[in-house]
């Protein structure tokens, strides 16, 4: 540090000083420090001549007075609350939360009758902290579950606006109990601060709670060095050789020490993809836009009508490996090459652990594709606990940066349990993109359930993950199965205009379903503790299975065709999904029990049918998915994030004569919960959810339709027990039974339009009380709709939302927003810090975080 002026070569004539940075949150379950969140700097030194030689002496420095120490704290922001709206170029713009979208449901009632469909606001829950640099507007329904021995806030560094004319609230729950759904009031209204919970920057007032400071924005994007060279591509792209111990026979010198990083050989992984960025254009015609494109306006990158697939690098994520696959659109095969800088010819790659000694290590084999290259290169090494400062066997420990030019897709879980190896890993990455992250599915921290025992204690929880996009961070609902790429198929109109088509010489149709953790809350809306059972709840434990959901047909009017289903096959043969016998083929296997329709079946040719069928059932199918199977790993599977492979073909053997293709308009899997653990930040662009279609495109088979005429649109009379729509599907504008939770935080610039957030709203943001029909009293004549069947995640349900004054209070919501606390007190629940440096210090949760601009405060040490 400069304490006198410029520093010549000889010497520093302006004397010096110690600088030294503490960083020591507050732990989960202490009295929370304000000040503990930042990084807090000191610098003492002195002013006077250092000796080139001995810089102890001094040449005039020793008088009284000449010493001076200073104090500084640096923020790191992106982790202090669960919505932050950063408004990075402090316009004058702005932000909304939440949507005025209102949806119909049938009211709840044992038995279920003919009522009149119920009309209520679509409820978002915010389970955290928020702050917003901009003026900030609500709209409809919004539950804030705020805990102040925490020092939860919501904060606004300008207006805080709440409509009273659109049936807008904010109801505010202290779970401490000081209250619960209290109103909050806006800026211009009689203002409630709720003893600091809620809190402005209201023009004309002297109230010290009603002067919030903006909040400082970091900057992922920065420039650090000469040549524009931005932080994370010094991390990766120009980061040293990756170390010897991670990979095996490691040969780069060939190449330059300083190329290592450029072909993804550094200590942090470079992808330099390029060509996959979505460029928003402003042509006065044909013009782009991502939001467009992800709300179907634009049908760019669209597959039918249901499969958004954006050009983007593929990264899918286990404990022991991580796997790369380059964008099918993508011609620059160079950030795909192995370890002599050679071209990889392979479009997927595998970038796994070995034991952290240098030593070779057998690659992984269960449950992967063939055609993959796999290279021994995912940083790890043998975890010592930081309480007892001793290895623990069996247990390994990495951080790894990775950053992309382009775009990157991600899902999967980062730590855990390796079914094939047994081994545990703990793991700690920021994944950062020049363009946009596209969330697949379920992104877990690792897939140990709550409260284990054993090593596994000593693992759970303890891993992270950080995504920041330079653009936008987007949830990619029609990639929640991750389906295959068959092509949409020419029909001519209507609501399956763009069936997906299966023929004879393309006959495969590959989904992957992985099931995350569901949570269960408390009767004032809170989260049960991490070591609580209800707080993870393993899948395969619920009273609900999983069903598969297809809306097809036989594509011609005289043909016939016939499928089936396998799921996890591991070349057993016994992992065909066995259809009920009424819908097979009469000449169809038996063990298989294959899918027909069309011919003589009772399944009408070339109409569609909404089928439904539990993929776990006591009788035909009862081990299929994990973790009742082991499938091709080594002891049982986790209880959750394991990838179920399942592959939809045509069945060519079942004896079908003038076989036809076969279509499939839709598919789902529900009831099914959907988890992202991770801090997110969008610097430039918003969070955003993509709303994709109806599970039911059909507008003429809604609720209202079949109250006026007891039975729903294309039912057939002619068939027993095997009418067009199975009492189970949804109706028209009828969402799925499916939860999306995102645990951890969220950083954007400004948040989506309004209208957007609706359009994701009335999909996905809440849980209808039935499934389908079931219950409802037939007309005359048709066939009956069975026994009521409550969805899982509805407000009646077995997992309803945080419900907060009880039921029918945020309990049918389909989003729910939870603050991570780790992000703030990085301490496991034993009290273990989660990652720290080599000489033992406490660092933040995940790695290479960015940190605001400026400094919040710098003065001189008091006392000094």
């Amino acid at each position: 540090m400069d304490f006198g002026g410029r520093t010549p070569s000889a010497g520093n004539l302006g004397g010096r000083a110690l600088i030294k940075l503490v960083y020591t949150p507050t732990k989960l379950g202490d009295v929370p420090d304000a000040n503990s969140q930042y990084i807090k700097l000191f610098a003492v030194g002195r002013a006077g001549i250092v000796d080139a030689s001995d810089p102890t002496t001094f040449a005039s420095s020793e008088g009284k007075g000449q010493r001076r120490e200073k104090v500084g704290f640096k923020a790191i922001e992106l982790t202090r609350f669960l919505r932050f709206i950063t408004n990075r170029d402090n316009r004058s713009v702005e932000a909304s939360l939440g949507a005025t979208t209102r949806v119909q449901d049938s009211p709840f009632a044992t038995p279920r009758t003919s009522a009149a469909p119920e009309v209520h606001q679509v409820e978002s829950v915010y389970h955290g902290p928020i702050h917003s640099n901009a003026p900030l507007t609500f709209n409809g329904i919004n539950r804030l579950l705020l805990n102040s021995q925490r020092g939860d806030t919501l904060t606004v560094s300008s207006n805080l606006n709440i409509p009273t004319t659109n049936g807008t609230q904010v109801l505010l729950t202290d779970l401490s109990g000081a209250f619960t759904n209290a109103s909050v009031i806006g800026s211009n209204g009689a203002f409630n601060p709720y003893t600091g919970m809620v809190r402005d920057h209201a023009p004309q007032t002297g109230s010290p709670l009603r002067n919030v400071a903006r909040v400082g924005v970091p900057t992922i994007d920065q420039s650090i060095g000469e040549n524009g060279l931005t932080r994370y591509r010094a991390l990766t792209r120009d980061s040293e050789p990756m170390d010897a111990r991670y990979v095996n026979a490691n040969v780069i010198t060939g190449l330059g020490t300083n190329q290592a990083g450029r072909i993804g050989w550094g200590s942090g992984f470079y992808l330099d993809n390029r060509e996959d960025i979505q460029t928003a254009s402003e042509a006065l015609v044909g013009a782009y836009s991502p939001r467009a494109n992800w709300i179907g306006t634009d049908t760019r990158w669209w597959n039918g009508d249901n499969r958004y697939t954006p050009p983007a690098v593929v990264i899918t994520l286990t404990p022991r490996y991580m796997m790369i696959q380059r964008s099918a659109t993508s011609l620059n095969r160079s950030f795909l090459r192995d370890n002599t800088g050679r071209r990889i010819n392979q479009s997927t790659v595998i970038r796994y652990s070995g034991t952290g000694t240098g030593a070779a290590d057998t690659a992984p084999v269960a449950g992967l594709p063939a055609n993959v290259r796999k290279l021994e290169a995912y940083p790890a090494q043998p975890y010592v606990n930081p309480l007892t400062n001793t290895a623990v066997p069996g247990v390994w420990e990495g951080e790894y940066v990775v950053y992309a030019e382009g775009n990157i897709r991600i899902r999967g879980t980062a730590g855990g349990l390796d079914p094939e190896t047994l081994r545990y890993y703990i793991r700690h990455l920021t994944v950062v993109s020049g363009a946009n992250i596209y969330v697949d599915g379920n992104l877990l921290k690792d897939n140990l359930p709550a409260n284990p025992s054993g090593v596994a204690a000593q693992v759970r929880g303890r891993s992270s993950i950080a995504l920041l996009a330079k653009d936008y961070v987007v949830v990619n609902t029609t990639q929640f199965l991750t389906p295959g790429d068959n092509l949409a198929g020419p029909e001519a109109s209507g609501s399956d205009a763009r069936a997906i088509f299966m023929r004879p010489d393309s006959p495969v149709f590959n989904l992957r379903l992985a099931q995350g953790p569901a949570e269960r809350f408390q009767a004032n809306g809170e989260r049960f503790a991490e070591t609580s059972p209800d707080s993870r709840i393993a899948p395969s434990t619920l009273p609900l299975p999983p069903s598969i959901f297809l809306r097809h047909s036989a594509a011609e009017v005289n043909g016939a065709t016939a499928v089936r289903l396998n799921v996890n096959d591991v070349g057993t043969g016994n992992s065909f999904f066995r259809f009920p016998v009424a819908y097979a083929w009469p000449n169809a296997n038996p063990a298989l029990t294959t899918l027909a329709m069309g011919g003589p079946t009772t399944i009408e040719p070339g109409v569609y049918f909404d089928h439904v069928f539990p993929l776990k059932d006591g009788v035909n199918n009862t081990n299929l998915l994990f973790p009742d199977t082991a499938g091709p790993y080594a002891g049982p599977a986790p209880l959750f994030g394991i990838d179920n492979m399942m592959t939809l073909s045509l069945d060519v053997s079942a004896g079908v004569p003038n076989q036809t293709d076969y279509r499939l308009s839709r598919f789902g899997v529900a009831p099914l919960d959907v988890r992202v653990e991770a801090l997110i930040y969008a610097q430039d662009g918003s969070f955003f959810i993509i709303p994709g279609p109806w599970l039911n495109p059909d507008p003429n088979d809604t609720y209202e339709a079949y109250l006026a005429r007891g039975s729903r649109a294309g039912d057939n009379l002619t068939a027993t027990g095997l009418g067009r729509i199975d009492p189970s599907y949804p109706f028209y504008g009828q969402p799925q039974d499916i939860r999306i939770t995102l645990f951890g935080a969220i950083a954007e610039n400004l948040p989506a339009d309004s209208s957007d957030q609706g359009a994701w709203l009335e999909k996905w943001g809440w849980v209808p009380n039935y499934f389908g029909s079931t219950g409802l009293p037939p007309a005359p004549g048709y066939a009956s709709q069975g026994a009521a069947v409550p969805t899982l995640h509805g407000p009646n349900g077995v997992l309803p939302g945080p419900q907060p004054g009880g039921v029918g209070n945020g309990g049918g919501s389909g989003i729910v927003y939870l603050y991570d606390e780790k992000l703030v007190s990085p301490y496991a629940t034993d009290g273990a810090v989660l990652r720290r440096d080599e000489y033992g210090n406490t660092l933040p949760m995940a790695p290479r975080l960015p940190v605001a601009p400026g400094l919040l405060f710098i003065g001189e040490t008091p006392g000094a």
